[in-house]
């Protein structure tokens, strides 16, 4: 029985002492044996040296513009409709 346990003993003896020597060896050679960044080194579709231009038009077509002021009045009338009834329902 004293063998078995002197055996069991050593046995964790070496496994303690190989876990410290590979954390050792590990953290002198922290650095990845690999290079991930030309793995993933593709070209970019959207990426591009294009000079592109995001100046804004100022300008309205005119047939937008009386749309818009048509739309206005009639946000007004609704607006003014609205009030009138509500005041009506107060009296």
């Amino acid at each position: 029985m004293n063998k078995i346990l002197a055996g069991l003993l050593i046995t964790g003896a070496a496994v303690a002492v190989g876990v410290v020597a590979a954390k050792v060896i590990k953290s002198k050679n922290s650095a990845p044996d690999y290079d991930d960044d030309d793995m993933f080194d593709y070209p970019d579709p959207y990426d591009t040296d294009e000079d592109v231009n995001f100046a804004l038009s100022d300008e309205l077509d005119e047939a937008d513009a009386d749309k818009a002021a048509e739309e206005a009045e009639t946000a007004e009338e609704a607006v003014e409709k609205a009030e009138e009834e509500i005041s009506e329902d107060k009296e």
